[in-house]
């Protein structure tokens, strides 16, 4: 008897099983996504849009570190936004939530592995909005704005905040569960 055997092309199989492996990983939220990737958490927005002086609309993501400090980090990711310059890497970043005040932060461009990508990392600094407290009013908001101001024009996109709690509150129960299959008591006796 004789039997089919599908055989697909060279680098399709991995396509599919790295898409698989994507999809298995990600859970959808309305307009955001919540990632488990190896070493941290990503909730993002990949759905932005453009406002004012924009060539291409980054992903707003949020980063939790699979670590024991859970570290929480801000970026803007997934395109080109700036050009990495050495020493002059700093930006101005603003949010609006609805019709907020202005929430302002300082932040970096910082080079990916790609030339044709960069990355937007928010920093706070003293006296400035907490992250948590900024993650609070986007859970109950609608939109935020977001201004990035480097050496040029400031950059302006929008993002929506629809199913934004839903993905939040998803993150932060899977990192809860993460630490406690990853908890180790020998570590607090050091």
């Amino acid at each position: 008897f004789f039997q089919q055997r599908f055989c697909p092309a060279p680098g399709l199989s991995f396509l599919i099983s790295s898409t698989n492996l994507l999809s298995q990983n990600t859970t959808i939220h309305d307009e955001w996504k919540v990632l488990n990737g190896k070493n941290a958490f990503y909730l993002y927005n990949p759905n932005g849009s453009g406002v004012e002086n924009f060539d291409e609309i980054p992903d707003f993501t949020i980063v939790a570190n699979k670590d024991d400090d859970g570290v929480i980090g801000v970026r803007f990711d997934a395109a080109y936004i700036y050009r990495y310059e050495k020493d002059k890497n700093f930006v101005s970043i603003e949010f609006i939530i609805d019709k907020s005040e202005i929430i302002a932060y300082s932040g970096e461009i910082r080079k990916v592995d790609n030339d044709n990508k960069t990355r937007v990392y928010i920093s706070r600094k003293k006296g400035q909005m907490k992250f948590f407290d900024l993650f609070e009013m986007m859970e109950n908001g609608s939109k935020i704005y977001v201004r990035l101001t480097g050496g040029g024009e400031p950059i302006v996109f929008k993002y929506s905040l629809k199913g934004f709690t839903e993905g939040w509150n998803k993150m932060k129960k899977s990192f809860f569960e993460w630490s406690d299959d990853n908890d180790n008591p020998f570590n607090s006796t050091k």
